[in-house]
């Protein structure tokens, strides 16, 4: 017999979603869609990288097959990497079916979900119907959400749309569900634990929702020591991750790190107020600026350790909108838009008279949330990329795609488990990584064993991320003088060597 606590929570649940208006949810699967088309037609036109849709096509491959997850693309095993214990359900889709096109999907619709829990946010702070839907549409319109979606495949997309459920959960005083809800965000990447200690503090200190406050916060900073001290040392042969390198003019490690943060304070303030972190900051409040003049900017305390992450770090694309550093900060900046909207508090407005009166109506409008999230969109979502950069190799793409139909026609008959080894490029990889070997052509990297390729497959006249024209040029003269290679394919400037 149903337990009646857990029947009244099925019910709770079903009603729950039996709200969410319908508009909402065809503008979810519309930008689903979007989103999946777009990343499809990338990865179809040769443009996606190993680094790093290879790396999770591979590993989840593996996972899908009951082998160990290692991936030689990044030469880590996967709890090593990120940590991202999560990602193993994505391994049971391939083990229904091997394909990457799974990833593209996950993507989509973990992206593309997030749209719900900002509606819920927004419903729960107050705001009116058109407000809601129209903040659920300045989510999906974020230039990162889009973006993100273009660059290859990272495991906290899968994140998003619980780091919003959960500040829905936490503002609710439901701890039970959002230490669950929090299971998943931290196991989609290991970082994702500072971005959920620092929600745990601002739902405690600045929210007054304690027990949510204190189950957040301990699991943040629980999770970030047994992470790094643990679990990737553990898969990664002793070694803190190697991201700890974007940092270490701080410490060799990620606790010595830490401490020079407060210990060494002149190391971080001279990057913490620069003028490269003044853009990048008005890079990512741009697209929901108007909103934040309302007041009630306190969740802009959860996100301060994300963006001082990236500002910190000497790698510049953590910086921008086109890479996935900057997703965890959204949902915080997207609660203090909604605070701002509900708390209505438009003094600076006052001083401009009739004018400011207008303005005010205007801004708290669901029409204005529209309109200015479309034009953040328009100025800073990538759309542009497919008729320009991604169009960059199309005197090669026929070519590349008749060598890679070569390979995949020759191992049909081969068992997955023997499939050879491939060295090939960057853009090239993602197409052949349902296999244990497989690496990509890097100038930087130590000479090649040849011993471990069946097959090289080179593009001569596009190298690809990481190598050069000189370095591909010197490959090809010493594969060609290999007696263990032969030339399987060549044509066009696309050279594939079979051992």
């Amino acid at each position: 017999m149903r337990s009646p606590r857990w029947t009244s929570i099925a019910s709770s649940v079903a009603s729950w979603f039996r709200s969410i208006p319908r508009s909402l949810w065809w503008s979810v699967g519309l930008w689903a869609i979007v989103l999946l088309i777009c990343s499809v037609v990338r990865h179809e036109l040769l443009q996606s990288t190993a680094f790093d849709l290879a790396i999770y096509d591979q590993v989840a491959y593996l996972m899908g097959r009951g082998e160990t997850p290692f991936s030689t693309v990044s030469d880590m095993h996967h709890m090593g990497n990120h940590a991202a214990y999560s990602f193993f359900a994505v391994g049971l889709l391939y083990a229904i079916f091997p394909s990457i096109y799974w990833l593209f999907w996950v993507q989509a619709i973990g992206l593309a979900a997030g749209a719900i829990p900002a509606w819920a946010l927004a419903k729960q702070a107050g705001l009116n119907s058109g407000q809601s839907l129209a903040i659920a549409w300045a989510y999906l319109l974020y230039p990162v959400v889009f973006n993100v979606n273009l660059f290859d495949f990272h495991p906290e997309v899968m994140g998003i749309a619980g780091l919003l459920g959960a500040i829905w959960l936490g503002r609710a005083n439901r701890p039970i569900a959002l230490a669950l809800v929090l299971v998943w965000v931290m196991g989609c990447k290991a970082v994702l634990s500072i971005t959920v200690a620092a929600m745990g503090a601002w739902l405690l200190l600045l929210d007054r929702k304690r027990w949510p406050g204190l189950v957040a916060l301990g699991m943040g900073i629980g999770w970030f020591v047994v992470v790094n001290q643990a679990v990737i040392p553990a898969f990664n042969h002793g070694l803190s991750h190697d991201a700890i390198g974007r940092y270490a003019y701080l410490g060799s490690s990620v606790s010595e790190a830490a401490l020079n943060l407060f210990l060494k304070p002149q190391l971080v303030l001279g990057k913490l107020f620069s003028g490269e972190t003044l853009i990048y900051l008005l890079l990512i409040l741009g697209p929901l600026l108007p909103w934040f003049g309302g007041g009630r900017l306190r969740a802009w305390a959860a996100a301060a350790p994300a963006i001082g992450l990236n500002a910190l770090s000497t790698v510049a694309e953590q910086r921008d909108l086109v890479h996935q550093y900057s997703l965890p900060i959204l949902p915080f900046l997207l609660v203090a838009a909604i605070d701002s909207l509900a708390r209505g508090h438009w003094d600076w407005l006052d001083r401009l008279g009739t004018l400011g009166d207008r303005l005010r109506s205007w801004i708290a409008s669901g029409r204005a949330i529209w309109v200015w999230s479309l034009i953040g969109f328009l100025a800073l979502a990538k759309f542009g990329y497919f008729g320009s950069i991604y169009l960059a190799e199309l005197d090669t793409w026929a070519d590349s795609r008749a060598a890679i139909a070569l390979i995949q026609t020759q191992e049909r008959s081969i068992p997955a488990n023997q499939r050879g080894g491939i060295l090939t490029t960057a853009d090239l990889g993602p197409h052949l990584s349902h296999r244990t070997m497989l690496r990509q052509t890097i100038a930087t990297a130590p000479p090649p064993n040849w011993a471990e390729y069946d097959w090289v497959l080179l593009n001569l006249k596009h190298p690809g991320w990481g190598s050069t024209h000189e370095f591909a040029q010197l490959l090809d003269q010493e594969l060609r003088s290999n007696p263990d290679y032969k030339i399987a394919f060549d044509r066009g400037g696309i050279v594939l060597f079979q051992r």
